[in-house]
């Protein structure tokens, strides 16, 4: 939420600042010092700048993890030979 603009709506989904995962070493990686202090002061990092398991999960982005790695297993799986 933008504190200027509390009502507005986004025009598209946040698909930038999504980590991979809730250990993804490349999410902050390359962003410049402001960049990381708005995703602390979101919500979307602790201070540590490890990913808040609480906002992750409020926006659904455990979930999506949770599939990838299905999708991920089964593929190994469906590579392996195994049913």
């Amino acid at each position: 939420m933008r504190k200027a603009f509390k009502d507005h709506e986004a025009i598209s989904e946040n698909k930038d600042f999504v980590p991979r995962s809730a250990s993804d070493p490349n999410f902050t990686k390359g962003l410049p010092a402001e960049s990381i202090r708005r995703l602390k002061a979101s919500g979307i990092l602790n201070q540590d700048g490890s990913i808040r398991m609480d906002t992750a999960e409020r926006l659904g982005w455990t979930k999506v993890w949770e599939e990838r790695e299905r999708a991920k297993s089964q593929t190994s799986a469906v590579r392996a030979g195994i049913p």
